[in-house]
Parts: C-alpha cells; structure tokens; sequence
C-alpha cells in the first residue's frame, strides 16, 4: 500500500539553521530581527484536505506578540500566536506565505503546493545547500486506496464491464527518478534520502509507484530540487601577534577563516586604502593565512579580508596592524648660531629622530643632567628652550629619544654651546701716579674690563685709534698694554680704550673707557741748548750770506777795474832791523796818468809773532792788456804772490818830490814793499 509521508514529523535540517546564521553575520542587526517561517510538516507539497501549521519566529517588541501573516506579498491576517494552522487545505490556499513580527522584519517566502494528484513527491520547503541531508517522499493520495480506474486508448475509453472499479495496492513498490535517470531502483521504502546533497544532486524529480501483484503503476508530477551551496557567513580575519601590534622586521600573519560556507573558497585580504588585493587564492578549506615574513612600517594600516563560492564576496571585520619601528639616533639642534649665544640669550633646543614610531619620548640633557622631556605624539621634533644667565650655561648638550621598542633609548652625538659674557665695565690705568710727564720719560697704559669674554682692545688717542701707522710714531698697542718709551710733546692728549666681543659681524659688544688726559712739558737746560743750537745755525747762516755777497761784490768790482792785476811776489828776509830798507822808487805820474784808481799801498801781512822773518810784497801794475809796462826791470824768479790791490802811488806836490819823480821815470813801473810787523 501506499504510506503517506503527510503525518510523519521530520526534524528541521542544519542548512536551516545555517541559514539563519548566514543571515545575521551578512545583514548585522537587521538580519537578526528577520522573522523565519516554516512550515509543519515541512513538506511544500500536501495533497488536498490535509491539514498543515505555518510557525513564524522572530523578536517582539516589549508587551507586544501580534504576528502579521502575508499571502503573495499581501497582509492576510493577524495573530496573537506565532502559528497559524490551515486545518484542511483547499486549492486556494496555494501560494507564497511570509510573516512578520513586532520587532522583527518581513521573513522570507515559503511556498505552499496542495495538490489534487493520486501521487505526489514530497521535498522540504525550505532551501537545501550542499551537505545537507535531502529527503524525498513518494506519497499517494488517500493512502494507496484506488477506484473508479478507466482505461483509454488514443483518447477513447475502452475500459470493459468486467473490470473492477476500485481496489487497494498492496505490497507497492517506489522509485525515483531525476529526469530520465533512475536514482533509485524499486523498493518498499516510499523514501529517498540523499546524505550529503552536492550541486550535482539538483535537477527534476519524480516517483513511481506500482502494484506487486498488478500491472497498476502511478508516477507523480516532476518536482525540480536546487541544491543550493551554503552561503559564506562569518568571516574573520586574525593576526599573530594577536594584539595586531608588531615590531618592524618581525612576521606578520593574516588569517582569514568563514564559519560557514561549501564548495571552493576564494580569498583574499586587503589594506585600507591600497586598492588591489595583497593577495588572492581559491581553496577547498575555511582558513587560511596570509604571512608577511618582515613587516615594515608601510605595512600598517587597517586590513581585511574576504571569501565568496560564487556569490557576493563577505567581509571581514576591520583588524588595525601597528608596526612599531625601533627610533632612529636622535639629532640635536642648537638655535645659536655657530654654537655661540651670549648672556640673556634664549637658545632652543630641538632633538629629532628621523625614524621610529610615535609617540616618543625625548629627554634633554647638560653635561649629563636632565634638562627636561618633551612628548611628541607624531612624527616631528621636540624641543626646549633655556635662558642662558651665565657661562656655566657653556657646555656639552645631548638628547635621547625613547618609543619603548627595539634596544631602548637612543642617544644623539653632543653638541657644544658656548657662552659669550659680554663686554662691560672698561677702565684705562697709568704706571704713573701723576699723568704730568717730562719729555723722555716712559709711558705705559693698561686697559682692562670688569667681565667679557675674549675681549679685544682698541686704544684712541684725540679720537684718532693707534695703530702702526700712526702719526705720533708709537708702538704698536699690544693688547690690552699701550708702551711708549720715550714721550714727546706730540704724545700728550687724550687716552682712551675700548674693549668688545661680539658673536657675529652682526653682533658685537662695545665697552668705552673713560678719558685719561695725559700732560707732557719740556726739559728747560734741553731747551736753552736747543736755543743756543739755533742760534748758532743762525749766525753761521749770516756769515755764509756774507760772504757769498761779499765774493759778488768783489766780482763786480774787478769788472769796473778794467781787468787790473795784481801780481806780487814774496821772500823771505832778515827782521826789518839787519835789512836796510831800499829807496822806494815811484812810478813816474805819466805812466800812471791813465789808471782810473790811485791804490793806496798798506799791505802788511806779519807771520807769527816769534818768527823773526817777515814777508812782503812785490807788486807789479799792469795795463789791462796784460803787458808788461814799459821799462819795468826783470825780477828774479822767486814766487808771485798775489796778496792785495794797492792804489797808485800819489806824485807829491813839492818841487823835490816831484824832482825825484822825474828823474826815475825810465825805470819799470814796480815798487817793492816790505812788510814790517805792526808794533
């Protein structure tokens, strides 16, 4: 006989719970608040008049449990109970069913079949995935019992009146077929099961059933049965480290899993922002790992991962990978320039790794003190700033930077700062007690600064600064020493040194002394012997214009004498007392008519006093042609001695004289004078 499937109770299979839980992991929230029907018995196909429950679970709002009820996409009815029985089916109650609760939203469609055929093949309502259990039912109408059988050839009836018009199949045999395929052979079992469906199981079914001891056979509609894959649902990526926190050049691992899903897997896994996947595969398994073997710092960032089997890809929750990169040797920078700051100067100082991940601690230290430390919660420097008040400030400064990864704080090279004092405070000192000095005597200035640092003096004297080149011939200054060993007149005046330093062209200290006002006075025995000394050069200076005039008049004179020469020659003689004094003998007034001058003779010229010789003068007058005048005698040979132009001998008036004259004027006009000493 023929056994209704219509009455047996059937468990929901897995793929159903599956479902639900594909739904929540794809849809969230929502998808948890998606009511579910189902229908009891589970079958989507009952014959006519059977009875069948439709349930429908899913959340209520608080004091709420009403259930809508839809029918092709249409409101039906209402309920206080989440089940709603159809006690005998009717045709008309074909169609696709879907609930709703109060906090939840509109379920899925469940279709419902009823069925007039003598023989139908019962399937589940729900959906069926692979590796589910698929049961098939052969069931006949009103349990196996036939009647009213008529038979018919070409469309026309040739049932005979003998037949008999109803009767009960007993010891039935079932089979199943998809399309023209038998998937099973006849047997007593009204049931096929499939333990595990796959993809290929889908297609259209039908059974047959046929009577053992009869030729009677009855087939049932052909039922198409999709064997769907699981959907994926519940992808999660996984890290190792576990915190998702790793340090650079260690592994990374990426571990991508579904919790549920059938058929070949694709993978893949994904950076925030990188565009293309990192890295794709398709397996047969619902976990498998992407491996970074040496992170880097551009390896952080937020990664996902998916997995399809032909549907749309899931995503994985957002995993956030920090790599933590070991700072690099921190740099210090100094804000003075050239390493030089000077008292009251605000000096920064920054300290900067250039590599490694923030935040990172910096710490500031002055020859090995702690100055202070800076935080800094992206990449950048940190920095402190100090007031220098003094040169204790001068120094070695370092800094260390810290981010808690790799070997521990790093340290950066020293750097030195030093600390200019400026000038202040210049003052000018003398050896001298009193600054009144005599000429001759040394001087030695000294100039000197209450504070500064290296400083550089200039020395002025009336607002005009020394140097090699100065007028007043002094030493170069050394230093902070001005020496000069000899003062003059010209050394007098007033002092004053300047003291500076300075950091740069731009800056530099000045520090002025007072005026030191130094007095010089002359020597007075040195200045009558300077008096004398020109004085002397004066009167020497007279004498030699004398002279020189004198030697321009006598030039002058000759010149008007008509070149008149003067010719005399000396002897020596016996003192005038042994020599006998001749008779002068005076040219005649004819033969010095002519002459313009009468010389008057007074040529005495005595030696030395205790000599006993003296000399005289011979002198000879000669006419202006240099010839020798007429009748003048031969002299001897001794020397001519030309000693002074004497006038002309004057002819006297007496007769006597003027006798005398007459009668020597045959003789050469020449006269012998002999000096004699002056008594």
């Amino acid at each position: 006989m023929l056994v209704p499937l219509g009455r047996k109770e059937l468990a929901l299979p897995a793929s159903m719970f599956r479902l639900v839980i594909f739904a929540a992991h794809a849809l969230g929230l929502a998808a948890v608040q998606q009511a579910v029907l189902t229908l009891d018995p589970p079958w989507s196909t009952v014959f006519r008049d059977k009875s069948v429950t439709l349930r429908c679970t899913g959340s209520h709002s608080p004091g709420s449990t009403r259930i809508s009820w839809y029918l092709e996409g249409k409101f039906w009815k209402s309920t206080e109970m989440n089940s709603l029985p159809i006690k005998s089916a009717a045709m008309k109650d074909s169609g696709k069913y879907q609930c709703q609760t109060s906090d939840s939203s509109l379920s899925d469609a469940v279709q419902l079949t009823v069925s007039e055929d003598w023989l139908i093949l019962q399937a589940p309502h729900y959906a069926v995935f692979e590796g589910d259990r698929l049961v098939l039912g052969c069931c006949g109408w009103k349990g196996g019992k036939v009647g009213e059988m008529r038979y018919y050839r070409d469309g026309r009836d040739i049932t005979p009146g003998h037949v008999q018009s109803s009767y009960t199949i007993d010891r039935a045999k079932y089979s199943f077929y998809k399309s023209t395929t038998t998937v099973r052979e006849p047997a007593s079992s009204p049931e096929y099961q499939i333990p595990e469906a796959g993809l290929a199981d889908s297609g259209l079914y039908f059974c047959v059933v046929q009577a053992v001891t009869s030729s009677v056979q009855k087939r049932s509609p052909k039922l198409d049965i999709e064997v769907k894959r699981v959907p994926v649902s519940g992808v999660t990526l996984g890290v190792q480290p576990r915190n998702g926190q790793v340090v650079a050049g260690e592994g990374l691992v990426l571990n991508c899993s579904v919790a549920a899903g059938t058929g070949p897997l694709a993978f893949s896994w994904h950076r925030e922002g990188s565009g293309l996947a990192l890295r794709t595969e398709t397996l047969r398994l619902r976990r498998t790992d992407y491996k970074i073997p040496a992170a880097m710092e551009s390896d952080a960032g937020e990664y996902y991962c998916a997995a399809s089997n032909s549907n749309d890809p899931v995503l994985s929750p957002r995993v956030t990978i920090t790599v933590w990169v070991p700072v690099s040797p921190p740099v210090l920078t100094l804000s003075a320039d050239g390493f030089w700051a000077a008292i009251g100067d605000a000096v920064e100082i920054q300290c900067e790794s250039h590599r490694g991940s923030a935040p990172v601690v910096y710490r500031f230290h002055h020859e090995g003190a702690l100055l202070g430390t800076r935080t800094v919660s992206a990449h950048g420097p940190g920095s402190i700033t100090i007031n220098l008040t003094s040169e204790s400030d001068s120094g070695a400064y370092s800094c260390e930077a810290d981010n808690g990864v790799g070997d521990g704080p790093q340290r950066s090279a020293p750097s030195h700062l030093a600390v200019l004092v400026p000038v202040a405070g210049a003052n000018i000192t003398t050896d001298k007690l009193d600054p009144v000095l005599m000429v001759g005597e040394s001087l030695n200035l000294s100039c000197w600064v209450q504070v500064g640092t290296d400083p550089v003096f200039r020395w002025v004297h009336d607002t005009q600064e020394l140097d090699v080149a100065s007028e007043l011939g002094l030493l170069s200054p050394v230093g902070n020493v001005l020496y000069v060993e000899s003062v003059q007149l010209g050394h007098a005046g007033n002092y004053q040194c300047i003291a500076s330093n300075q950091l740069s062209p731009q800056r530099v200290f000045l520090a002025p002394s007072e005026i030191l006002a130094i007095t010089v006075r002359a020597d007075m025995s040195a200045q009558m012997a300077a008096s004398a000394s020109v004085t002397g050069m004066i009167v020497a200076l007279l004498c030699l214009v004398g002279a020189i005039l004198a030697a321009v008049l006598y030039i002058r004179y000759r010149q008007k004498t008509e070149e008149t020469f003067f010719t005399a020659q000396w002897r020596r003689s016996v003192s005038p007392a042994q020599q006998e004094l001749p008779a002068q003998r005076l040219p005649p007034p004819a033969a010095v008519g002519s002459l313009e001058l009468e010389p008057e003779y007074d040529n005495v010229c005595p030696q030395k006093q205790e000599s006993g010789d003296v000399l005289y003068s011979v002198i000879s007058i000669k006419k202006g042609n240099r010839a020798k005048p007429t009748g003048t005698a031969e002299r001897d040979n001794g020397h001519l001695v030309t000693y002074a132009v004497l006038p002309s001998p004057m002819i006297p008036r007496d007769s006597a004289t003027r006798a005398r004259a007459s009668e020597a004027r045959d003789e050469p006009m020449s006269d012998v004078y002999e000096n004699v000493p002056h008594p």
